[in-house]
């Protein structure tokens, strides 16, 4: 992989993340979490060939993958609070 793609893919995942961490509407954040971590993914196989150290920002990887995890369980337990006629719409 060029450094060209490999910064690509670091600003990719990095506006995926942002967009899924302020997104309002419950069922695009579902759509969001799931692109960013895809795209969280691929980047730490992307580190995981590359000779120098990367501890650095795989911890801001796994703090993303986390933070995703967190927003889905509060939006899960937000969604059964909600009232039926508000979730499915």
């Amino acid at each position: 992989m060029d450094l060209h793609s490999t910064i690509l893919r670091q600003e990719s995942w990095n506006e995926l993340y942002e967009a899924a961490v302020f997104e309002l509407n419950p069922i695009r954040l579902i759509v969001r979490v799931d692109s960013a971590r895809s795209s969280i993914n691929a980047r730490l196989e992307d580190l995981n060939r590359l000779l120098y150290d990367t501890s650095v920002e795989r911890r801001r990887l796994t703090d993303a993958l986390r933070m995703l995890d967190m927003l889905l369980k509060i939006e899960t337990m937000n969604n059964h609070k909600r009232p039926f006629e508000t979730r499915i719409a």
